[in-house]
């Protein structure tokens, strides 16, 4: 999948050109309708040679030699169409100026330099298709069949594994694709990208299953992934894959977190090979966004990935150059990502600057020597760029142009000269502070990216091509009737101040019902300057398409919502945020696809009842589909009803629930019979006091409670004195949780254990009246870290003989614990104790029989007197960590009781009865005897108040790098 593959695009594209120009430019083109025809002809005839070579592979190098320098002539054409295309838009931006006889403008002058131009690339075209004559018969046009090529089958489900009779001569592609994988692994890029580009049906995906293939035999990478991705390029859907691939045990997530957190896990410190099968998406953003979350789960270098695409600009738009695929030798280089800020200058000396059409760097590459005479993308994203030159319109043929993450002031008013300019980005670029006054010249940008409401454009209702506009501040300079001229609007808008919106018929100007959003933002910045009839009148004229995906409300001043909300079908997000003179929620309950709910600082919404889930009476299934539901900041909350009776099911579908800061609510809503609950957060409800029979829905009926629920967090629940869990004919209660952590629950006087055999963490922090854990840590078998953290009046807790997976045990400032009861002789898997600040007299029994035990700390034991060495620390073999301190009843310090300890790198001693007035001999001993071994690396000594003087043993611990006294 070489040069030729690409070709056959370029020169479908060309032609397409050379018919536009023909059409829209008679008066330049007036003259050069025989050139211009006679290139239509040479390039149609030349493009079934191409389509031939595609269905084959090409090995003989005259024919390689004959593609690449057809390749740069079809540039050169593309270049002079492109030409002709950028004088056309400049006459209709210069219409009525005096031209001067002399200039490249002036008409005549233009015909005569692009009639050469077009002679030219004809007369190379002619030498090229004699050239082909001489290959012999084989290489004749064959039709076709292009209806698959229109989009890609959104159904199309491809794999990895390899059937030996689908490869037939495509040695040298795979050879191809593994000599670009190695050359740009070994010179250490992060994440090469290798494209394979073709038409349907020439073999891409059987090329990369037979390089996955080759890759598991070398061993080049520790793990191999394939993702097929065809029409839904959206990177929670790719990476979710990329998780099922890595371990198919993982049940699917819809959190992205959850699977970024999961595949760092995965791959951690392994090198993986990702291939991504039919890629259609042309959107360098999206790719962008997606290599950054994977060079965020694994940035090592040594990954490799391969993408197979039928669409040349998705092969430009990602391939890693100058090693890319469709290029041999650095005079045929079109696409360079300067990767490293040190060997730019060197890269693009190598290189002819003037072919370049794509060019990605970290450092500022247009104030250099270089002419970029064919540039389409520079991409300038984080480079240490502090201003763009004027000379910028020299670039005629840019089409994207990203300038993100710099420290850029101030576009140049040249810019607005590139007629050609389709995508124009400056986010992040806290510097700038205007733009061009001319930028509705830009007649063919289509995607504006930018973060700051003060950089709207003048006039941008002009800009009538634009598709992508992020945010829109009504203002003075900007009524919001400018958006209604901007018909193509799609994707992502945030129309913020809209206070500054006189009524409903103002709104209405925007059209915004007519324009297919998948995601807006309504966003008044004072709610409480806004009479609430004002507010309720605008959001009335804003109703956005009725396929609105995801829907903000922020800062809205009105009591109710418009009746539009409960039409929107096809709504997957809402979020209502600041809403402060809310009074009742919409019955949002009906919504068939409403994934995601969050509402947010609305203090006078008093009841979550009925009305919040149906308008209706009917019996049904409410909430279908909802799986995140958020409510923070309901001050005035006091009651959340869920609904009986008759209904079928509500929140069936319900994963995650955050209930933070509803300070007046006082009682907790019935959740225990959702099916697929599987992260519960509640936190800052001084009010509720008791959790009961009410939360589990015990009373009504017996089963299994809380099914699904892997993660449970109470924090700072200031007022919670009892926590019940249901018995009786219940079966199980929380019977897949993973996670519990209580935190700051000041009154909770118990924490109940019920079975839990799921559980993996379990963290108390900060209850200060907590007295004990009812209950026992029988069946705890999954059980790897327990966490104790200032509970003062903590005086016991259950056995842990029984949680033999666990692995780390923390236990600090609980100042009336005496003990930790149980034996630790079955805690084979245990590997980190620490326990600090408390009244404990004596190690755990059984505690030499941890052999995997790493990490010992035992500090602020005011009841220990003496430790049994030799029989006990002594025979932890494993140790690597020692701290034995700030221990005063402790005077009893046996010779040699380090002997045994071989791994020991760190010891921290010190501390004890104020009776032992020397360094003890036998302490000093064990560490010479550690110092010998070479495993001792650090040591510390502190709390003898009444030592005079250091020992002179010290001095001989050579092996020693850090001693502290």
């Amino acid at each position: 999948m070489a040069a030729e593959l690409l070709l056959t695009f370029a020169l479908e594209e060309t032609l397409k050109r050379v018919s536009s120009i023909a059409a829209e430019g008679i008066g330049l083109a007036w003259g050069l309708e025989g050139q211009l025809r006679k290139l239509n002809q040479s390039l149609t005839k030349i493009k079934g040679v191409l389509q031939d070579a595609a269905r084959r592979a090409v090995t003989d190098e005259s024919v390689k030699r004959w593609l690449q320098n057809l390749q740069d002539v079809a540039y050169d054409a593309e270049d002079v169409l492109d030409e002709f295309a950028y004088e056309i838009l400049r006459k209709d931006q210069k219409k009525g100026k005096v031209r001067d006889w002399f200039s490249l403008h002036n008409p005549v002058a233009f015909r005569l330099i692009m009639g050469q131009k077009v002679k030219k690339i004809n007369e190379a075209l002619d030498e090229i298709r004699k050239d082909a004559a001489g290959f012999g018969p084989g290489l004749t046009s064959l039709p076709l069949d292009r209806a698959q090529e229109v989009s890609g089958d959104p159904d199309r489900e491809t794999h990895s594994f390899l059937d030996s009779s689908e490869v037939v001569g495509r040695e040298d592609d795979v050879s191809k694709v593994m000599e670009l994988l190695t050359s740009l692994t070994k010179h250490q890029h992060v994440l090469p990208v290798v494209p394979i580009v073709g038409m349907a049906g020439l073999g891409k995906t059987t090329v990369a299953k037979k390089v996955c293939e080759v890759v598991r035999e070398r061993k080049h990478f520790d793990i191999t992934i394939w993702v097929c991705v065809s029409n839904d390029f959206s990177k929670g859907r790719i990476l979710g894959e990329m998780l099922q691939n890595v371990d198919e045990t993982t049940s699917r997530l819809s959190n992205l977190n959850a699977i970024m957190e999961n595949l760092k896990k995965k791959l951690e410190k392994r090198t993986f090979f990702l291939v991504l099968d039919d890629v259609w998406n042309e959107d360098l953003d999206n790719w962008d966004d997606l290599k950054e979350q994977l060079l965020e789960i694994n940035s090592m270098k040594g990954n490799g990935v391969v993408v197979t695409t039928r669409k040349k600009q998705v092969a430009d738009m990602m391939e890693t150059s100058p090693e890319g695929s469709a290029v041999d030798g650095a005079s045929h280089i079109r696409h360079l990502n300067l990767v490293s800020r040190g060997d730019d200058e060197a890269a693009l000396t190598a290189v002819d600057a003037k072919k370049l059409r794509t060019v990605f760097s970290m450092v500022d590459v247009l104030n250099g020597p270089w002419k970029f005479k064919s540039l389409r993308t520079l991409k300038l994203r984080r480079s240490d760029i502090t201003e763009l030159p004027d000379s910028i319109c020299k670039l005629r043929h840019l089409r994207y142009l990203d300038v993100s993450r710099t420290s850029i002031g101030a576009l140049p008013e040249s810019i607005t000269e590139l007629y050609h300019l389709e995508t124009l980005r400056f986010t992040d670029c806290y510097s700038m502070q205007k733009l061009p006054k001319k930028m509705r010249n830009l007649v063919s940008l289509r995607h504006l990216q930018f973060d700051d409401p003060k950089l709207v454009p003048a006039e941008v209702r002009l800009l009538t091509r634009l598709q992508t506009l992020p945010i829109f501040a009504v203002g003075p300079d900007h009524m919001v009737e400018e958006l209604g001229c901007l018909k193509e609007l799609r994707g992502a808008l945030k129309i913020c101040k809209l206070e500054q919106v006189r009524d409903r018929e103002e709104a209405e100007k925007a059209e915004l019902s007519g324009k297919r959003m998948t995601k807006l933002v309504f966003e008044w910045s004072d709610d409480e300057g806004n009479s609430s009839v004002n507010s309720e009148d605008v959001l009335e004229g804003l109703q956005p398409h009725p396929d609105i995906r995801s829907l903000t409300i922020e800062g809205y001043g009105g009591e109710n919502f418009s009746s539009w909300i409960l039409q929107l079908n096809n709504l997957t997000v809402l979020r209502l945020k600041g809403c402060s003179k809310l009074r009742q929620l919409p019955a949002l309950g009906c919504l068939p696809r409403l994934k995601i709910l969050e509402m947010n600082g609305m203090p006078n919404v008093k009841c979550i009842g009925n009305e919040f889930y149906s308008s209706r009476d009917s019996a049904g299934v409410l909430f279908p589909a909802l799986q995140i539901l958020t409510l923070y900041w309901m001050d005035g909350l006091e009651e959340w009803m869920v609904p009986g009776g008759e209904v079928v099911a509500v929140f069936p579908c319900l994963e995650e629930l955050s209930i933070k800061y509803c300070g007046k609510l006082r009682q907790l809503p019935t959740l225990g019979c959702l099916p697929r609950l599987k992260i519960l957060e509640m936190s800052e409800m001084p009010n509720v006091k008791c959790i009961g029979n009410e939360f589990y829905n015990s009373r009504d009926s017996a089963g299994v409670l809380f099914p699904a629920l892997q993660i449970l967090t109470l924090s700072m629940m200031d007022g919670l004195e009892e926590w019940m869990v249901p018995g009786g004919e219940v079966v199980a209660v929380f019977p897949c949780l993973e996670e519990l952590s209580i935190k700051a629950c000041g009154k909770l006087k118990s924490i109940p254990i019920c079975r839990l055999s799921s559980l993996v963490e379990f963290e108390i922090d900060s209850c200060d009246e907590l007295r004990y854990l009812s209950g026992e840590f029988h069946g705890f078998t999954s059980l790897r870290v327990l966490s104790i953290w200032w509970c003062p009046k903590l005086a016991s807790i259950p056995s842990v003989q029984h949680c033999t997976a666990l692995v780390e045990l923390f236990i600090y400032w609980c100042g009336e614990l005496i003990s930790i009861p149980g034996d630790f002789r079955d805690l084979n898997s245990l590997k980190e104790l620490i326990v600090d600040g408390c009244k404990m007299g004596a190690l755990p029994s059984g505690l030499q029989c941890c052999a995997s035990l790493e990490v010992l700390l035992i500090n602020d034991w005011s009841e220990l007197i003496s430790i049994d060495w030799l029989g006990g620390l002594r025979q932890l073999r494993s140790l690597i960590f020692l701290q034995i301190t700030a221990c005063p009843s402790l005077r009893d310090i046996q010779d040699d009781w380090l002997g045994g300890l071989t791994q020991l790198q760190e010891l921290i001693i010190g501390g004890f009865s104020k009776e032992m007035e020397a360094f003890p001999v036998g302490v000093l001993n064990s560490i010479q005897h550690l110092n010998l071994s070479g495993s001792l690396k650090s040591l510390y000594i502190h709390g003898w108040d009444k030592l005079k003087s250091v020992p002179h043993h010290l001095q001989h611990l050579t092996a020693l790098e850090e001693l502290g006294i």
